[in-house]
C-alpha cells in the first residue's frame, strides 16, 4: 500500500473517473479532498469547493 497514511487532493471528484480515483485511494489508505465546483451527493471525502479553472479562486475559494 504505497497511498496509506499519504493525503490526496482530486479534482473532480464528485462523479466519473475524479469519483473512481478517490475510491481507490481511500481503499489504499489515503485521506482524500475533494476540489470540486459540485457538491457530492455523498460525505464520503472532505468537500472542498473550488473552481480550479481560477487561480484566483483556488488561493481563496470563498471568492465567487
Amino acid at each position: 500500500m504505497k497511498f496509506k497514511d499519504k493525503i490526496g487532493i482530486v479534482t473532480g471528484c464528485t462523479t466519473g473517473i475524479g469519483l473512481a480515483t478517490c475510491n481507490e485511494l481511500s481503499q489504499q489508505g489515503t485521506t482524500v479532498y475533494n476540489l470540486d465546483i459540485s457538491v457530492p451527493d455523498s460525505n464520503n471525502y472532505s468537500f472542498i469547493p473550488c473552481d480550479i479553472s481560477s487561480y484566483r479562486k483556488v488561493k481563496n475559494p470563498l471568492i465567487r
